[in-house]
């Protein structure tokens, strides 16, 4: 019968196993246990009991500890004195079985064996000798039986005590372990007092590369989407494997050795733009492409990080970059919002393991703003951040500024000039503000050239044609002040001098001056 209103009936009896060929003690004890519990299940709860007991044994027949027969016979026997039909325990019993053999528990090591074995000729659990608790302990006695049903075996009780604490010494020895395994991996941190640092000499080179990079330390570069910071990162490699200027102005100190882990181009793309950028010292650069792999790239796991470490420090890396941040934290299942931190940290532990003393992690803007996107630990953890943006954010083809600050960090946002052939990047210009500017200064040189008379800032302002908010047509007044070209009267704004006539068209076949 299945589980349902039934008269009550008495508890039925169960002896247990000592002593079965092919079976480990551990296993019988366990075995034991087992039957009892399904043995004695309230109404209700057989099934389920069952089907727990059932996966349990199967771990253990897997792991050849016990006899799988033997599981099959004292557990069905013990769920049919308990009350249920055989159909039910057939299909209990064919659904746990399988998945527990999926789990195989492996016979314990010979020592622990022979403990065990020794047990049920006593009535107290005797500890290994090299286990022993520091102070006696009192033998723990069998609970009193509650109402109706067989008395629990006082040999199975002190058997199953004693291989609980067993495996609770274990746990804490494991515990010890892990944490001392740790410990050797990070090394103790250094203790120096302050006129022993000071007078600790100072390294020549300050900066890895000029203004924008300090020595020793971490980047992160926010780009727009689409605005190049791959290409950015191809003229990042180039100047530190070359020690050229990297966008033709910040002087570069030559990297050793300079890893780039990818995650987004694919593999034909990076080879293609790299081959573009004609980097010299080609043997400088190690590549790790990840893209479609980037799970690989779990470093919060402990021995994953070590591996990835000591892997990286065969190659003598002093310089490591992240292209890019997002794809690693979505593998890992890490929320930006909130767990970006906790990667660095780690990435930190891994840069450290691997000797690497810098490193450049690249990273998307917020769609709407002109920030890294996520937790403001991202703000915090580098010591410089660079910015890549376009003039109009929502115009892909619109010209590109960079941008840096951080410590000792403090460059101005500047015009970037793109050679679509070389993949190369050049400084030429100021921040967008100042092209507006000049962009605005040459439309009100033409406007004062119309004008018959003096005119007001602010008539400027409602009848020159749109394009330009009230400030940058101030900035342009200023501006063509400041260069001789327009001066201010007492009844407004004119031209210093007539502006010299448009120059005529070319004639056919005029090609111009190639760019610079």
């Amino acid at each position: 019968m299945s589980d349902g209103n039934e008269p009550s009936r008495p508890a039925p009896m169960v002896a247990p196993l000592l002593d079965v060929a092919g079976a480990t003690s551990y296993a019988l004890a366990a075995l034991n246990a087992e039957t009892l519990l399904v043995a004695t299940a309230p109404e209700g709860t057989r099934n389920d009991t069952l089907n727990k007991a059932a996966f349990n044994m199967a771990q253990l027949v897997a792991g050849g500890q016990l006899p799988g027969p033997l599981v099959l016979q004292e557990l069905g026997s013990a769920a049919r004195a308990n009350g249920l039909d055989d159909v039910e325990i057939l299909r209990t019993l064919q659904s746990a079985l399988p998945a527990g053999e999926k789990m195989p528990r492996v016979k314990a090591p010979d020592e622990t064996e022979a403990w065990l074995n020794s047990l049920p000729r006593t009535s107290n659990p005797v500890a290994k000798p090299d286990m022993a608790p520091q102070q006696p302990a009192t033998a723990p006695q069998a609970p009193q039986q509650q109402g109706p049903g067989p008395a629990i075996p006082e040999q199975l009780f002190n058997r199953d005590v004693a291989l609980e604490a067993h495996r609770g010494r274990v746990q804490e020895a494991a515990k010890r372990l892990l944490k001392a395994e740790r410990e050797a991996g990070q090394g103790k941190p250094r203790m120096i007092g302050l006129r022993e640092f000071l007078n600790e000499p100072d390294e020549d080179v300050q900066y890895r590369i000029s203004e924008v990079w300090p020595t020793g330390g971490r980047v992160v570069f926010a780009a727009q989407y689409k605005a190049g910071k791959s290409t950015a990162v191809g003229n990042v490699i180039r100047a530190l494997a070359d020690g050229s200027p990297f966008l033709g102005q910040f002087t570069t100190a030559p990297a050793r050795r300079i890893i780039l882990i990818d995650n987004e181009l694919d593999q034909r793309t990076l080879r293609r733009w790299l081959r573009d950028q004609d980097v010299q010292n080609a043997d400088a650069v190690t590549l790790i492409p990840l893209r479609g792999m980037v799970g690989a790239f779990d470093i919060l796991d402990d021995d994953t990080r070590k591996q990835w470490a000591a892997a990286l420090a065969t190659t003598g890396a002093d310089v490591i970059i992240l292209d890019c941040l997002r794809p690693v934290l979505d593998a890992l299942g890490l929320s930006e919002d909130k767990d970006a931190g906790r990667f660095l940290v780690t990435f930190d532990a891994l840069l450290h393991g691997a000797g690497a003393a810098e490193a450049l992690v690249v990273h998307h803007m917020g769609h709407g703003g002109e920030r890294s996107r996520g937790d403001s630990r991202i703000l915090d953890w580098p010591d410089a951040t660079w910015k890549l943006v376009r003039q109009d954010g929502e115009d892909l083809t619109s010209p590109r500024y960079f941008s840096a600050f951080g410590r000792d960090v403090e460059v101005s946002e500047s015009l970037l000039q793109y050679d679509p052939d070389t993949r190369h990047l050049d400084i030429i210009g100021g921040s967008r503000r100042r092209s507006k500017t000049e962009d605005a200064l040459g439309k009100l040189l033409k406007f004062l050239s119309v004008q018959e008379r003096p005119v007001s800032g602010n008539w400027i302002e409602k009848n020159i044609e749109r394009g330009y908010g009230s400030q940058t047509w101030r900035d342009a007044l200023k501006e063509g002040a400041a260069q001789g070209l327009i001066v201010k009267g007492y009844t407004g704004w004119s031209l210093a001098a007539p502006l010299p006539p448009a120059a005529e068209e070319p004639p056919e076949g005029f090609e111009g001056v190639p760019r610079a």
